[in-house]
């Protein structure tokens, strides 16, 4: 099965720090100026511990389990496969279909 990728979340938080639209917000957010946002661009200041929920709260990010969402994987992967059966059932050639006989 194929993964999603996504950016990871220090990759984001550098984004936003760049746009001029979204930096105010987060700098709100985690109660820093732009001397705070200079030493983390730089790698000189992290994100301390009580502020990651609010980082992630601002992102949209939502933690969910892998287990919780592995039924979910499955039964789009089974509809899937069902949709691409049903659609070369009803869309087969006679020469896809002699293929296939062999």
């Amino acid at each position: 099965m194929d993964e999603i990728i996504i950016p990871s979340l220090a990759h984001r938080i550098r984004q936003i720090l760049m746009d001029p639209k979204l930096k105010q917000e987060l700098m709100t957010v985690l109660g820093w100026d732009n001397s705070n946002v200079s030493r983390y661009l730089a790698g000189n200041l992290g994100i301390t511990e009580d502020k990651i929920d609010k980082v992630v709260e601002f992102l949209g990010i939502l933690n969910v389990e892998n287990r919780r969402l592995a039924p979910i994987i499955d039964m789009a992967d089974v509809g899937f496969k069902a949709i691409k059966l049903d659609f070369e059932r009803r869309f087969a050639t006679r020469e896809t279909l002699m293929k296939k006989a062999g």
